[in-house]
C-alpha cells in the first residue's frame, strides 16, 4: 500500500466511514479505542483553531456553546474541508448565519465576518498599494485593508466585548441597517474602524479595478447627499490612507 493510500484510509477511519482494516498491529490498547482518542484530539484541535479565529463569537455565546457550535461545523464536510489549516473556518460566518440555535442572535454572522477579517489581517502582507485618483493625487492604501458591508454594529460589539463593557454592549442599537467597517494591519497590530457605507463602496469599487469616476458614482448611489464630504473624512483623511502626489514613488 502506498503512503498516499494509507493516508486516505486513515482519514476515512477517523471519519468512521470504513471498517478497521487488518494493517494495524495489535497492542495493549485496542485500535478502535486508539482511534477514538485520536478523533477526540483532532476534534479539540480544530475547535481551538475556530476559537482562536473567532474570539468575539466565542465570548458572545460562551465557551461551552461555542464548542458545540464548532463541533457541528466540523461535522459539516462541505464547509470544513479546507486545504490549509490557516483557511480552516473560512465558511464559519455563513454557517453561523444559518445555524438554528443562534437565530435569536442575528448579529452573530456579522461579528464572525469581522473576526475573520481581523484574523486575515494578522497574517497579511505589510505593504501598500497605490490608486491614481487624478493626474496630481494618488491614494495609498495598505494591501491588508479589508472592507465589510454590515447590517449590525459588529465593530461596537467587538469593542465592548474586549473592553469588558457590558453597559455599552447593552445600550447598542442592533436594529439592522446599512453599516460598514474597515480592517487593516498597522505595524504588528490590527485596527478595526467603522466607516460610512458610501466610503466602503468607493474603496471596494476602486480596489476592484474600476476608475475613480466609477468608484465615485458607486458611492453616490449609496449616499446621494454630501458624498464628497463623507469621502474626505472616511477615505482621504482616514487613518489607513495616505494621500500622495501621483508622481511620487510608492513606499512599501
Amino acid at each position: 500500500m502506498r503512503l498516499t493510500e494509507l493516508q486516505v484510509h486513515f482519514a476515512e477511519l477517523l471519519e468512521g466511514g470504513i471498517d478497521i482494516p487488518g494493517i494495524f498491529a495489535s497492542g495493549p490498547v485496542p485500535i478502535g479505542r486508539a482511534l477514538e482518542v485520536h478523533r477526540a484530539t483532532i476534534g479539540n484541535g480544530f475547535m481551538r483553531v475556530l476559537a482562536l479565529g473567532y474570539p468575539t463569537v466565542e465570548a458572545l455565546v460562551g465557551a461551552g456553546f461555542f464548542e458545540r457550535m464548532a463541533l457541528d461545523y466540523h461535522d459539516t464536510p462541505s464547509l470544513r474541508m479546507d486545504a490549509a489549516l490557516a483557511d480552516y473556518g473560512k465558511a464559519f460566518p455563513g454557517f453561523a448565519a444559518g445555524y438554528a440555535p443562534v437565530q435569536s442572535l442575528p448579529y452573530l454572522a456579522d461579528v464572525a465576518r469581522l473576526d475573520r477579517a481581523v484574523d486575515h489581517c494578522q497574517g497579511a502582507e505589510a505593504a501598500n498599494e497605490r490608486f491614481v485618483i487624478d493626474e496630481t493625487v494618488s491614494l495609498e492604501l495598505p494591501r491588508s485593508l479589508r472592507l465589510l458591508a454590515l447590517a449590525f454594529p459588529a465593530v461596537e460589539i467587538r469593542a465592548a466585548i474586549f473592553d469588558g463593557d457590558d453597559g455599552a454592549l447593552g445600550k447598542l442599537d442592533i436594529t439592522p441597517r446599512r453599516r460598514a467597517a474597515a480592517v487593516w494591519r498597522s505595524g504588528r497590530s490590527v485596527v478595526v474602524s467603522p466607516m460610512a457605507p458610501s466610503a466602503m463602496r468607493f474603496l471596494a469599487t476602486l480596489k476592484a479595478g474600476a476608475t475613480p469616476d466609477a468608484a465615485l458614482a458607486a458611492a453616490a448611489g449609496e449616499q446621494p447627499a454630501d458624498v464628497l464630504t463623507t469621502l474626505q473624512t472616511d477615505v482621504f483623511a482616514a487613518a489607513f490612507a495616505r494621500v500622495r502626489p501621483s508622481h511620487e514613488k510608492v513606499i512599501p
